[in-house]
């Protein structure tokens, strides 16, 4: 008996968030007018901005007029802000998007539409501490024993910090007030209790 009543209450369940579902997408659809988003949270120069993206024939689409050269709006900022970040840095913050350093020099960074600019500050460990290790040999950096060794140091180094990162959450974690940071824990059906 108890078997069928559950069987019962599942199927019961099941249909009544399929019919829920179906009343909801029914409702969104009729009142999104084809939208598949809301971006109404969205500020409307960054809405503009997809907009231009999404319609943009030209190879840089970064402007807001259609001629090629840089939009200079209120909300962008007309200096290079990372202007002050080392060469020698492989990963920086440059007040709104994260950018890494190419082997070929170029970078390479998000492209967050930002309201407000941060500070540019450089993200790499190494550059703090004042010593450069190259991640992965470039072409003027041939491929050797001792190239190897170097990287295989750094993996090290990395997993050292990883798992100091990880030590240090649960540290924090474990206290009263990182446990109100996680989440609630699911509640599990006791079997006992259902005898």
């Amino acid at each position: 008996m108890k078997v069928f009543k559950t069987i019962l209450r599942t199927t019961l369940f099941w249909l009544l968030a399929l019919v829920g579902l179906r009343i909801y997408t029914s409702y969104e659809s009729e009142n999104s007018n084809l939208v598949h988003y809301r971006a109404s949270a969205l500020p409307e120069s960054v809405i503009q901005h997809l907009h231009n993206q999404y319609n943009c024939s030209c190879p840089n689409c970064d402007t807001a007029t259609g001629n090629n050269e840089t939009a200079t709006t209120d909300e962008t900022p007309t200096t290079d802000l990372a202007v002050n970040i080392p060469a020698t840095c492989k990963s920086f913050y440059d007040g709104c998007n994260t950018c890494n350093r190419l082997a070929d020099g170029g970078t390479a960074c998000t492209r967050m539409a930002c309201e407000s600019y941060g500070e540019p500050k450089c993200l790499d460990e190494e550059t703090t501490t004042g010593t450069t290790t190259s991640l992965l040999p470039t072409a003027s950096q041939p491929t050797t024993t001792e190239g190897l060794n170097s990287l295989e140091k750094r993996i090290a180094e990395l997993e050292k910090n990883h798992w100091a990162l990880v030590q240090e959450l649960q540290t924090i974690f474990s206290t009263p007030e990182g446990q109100k940071l996680l989440p609630a824990p699911t509640p599990v059906a006791n079997p006992a209790a259902q005898n």
